[in-house]
């Protein structure tokens, strides 16, 4: 009994010497595995499309408030000796 095979395009029938027979199966299956991909590439490319028209949609009705930088303090020189004197004894008490 001969197994009957199905192909999504019909190959002409060649010489066995010029195609093998499994030739349209890998075709086929290149076709599909193509055909995969850019479907997922299509949703990707489409989701991030959405994604950014629903970014500038939301910023443009709920703008983000502006928040002032902090006025920056003015350190006390003796600051950095009283630094340095912990960092000399934290260093004499390791060894």
């Amino acid at each position: 009994m001969r197994k009957t095979t199905y192909y999504i395009f019909e190959q002409k029938k060649t010489n066995t010497s010029e195609l093998s027979e499994e030739s349209p199966v890998v075709i086929n299956s290149l076709i599909i595995t193509v055909v995969g991909m850019l479907v997922v590439f299509s949703f990707l490319i489409l989701l991030v499309a959405i994604m950014k028209g629903f970014s500038a949609l939301v910023l443009r009705f709920f703008p983000e408030a502006e928040v002032a930088a902090p006025a920056r303090e003015i350190e006390d020189p003796s600051d950095g000796a009283k630094i340095a004197a912990a960092i000399a004894v934290a260093y004499d008490r390791r060894a």
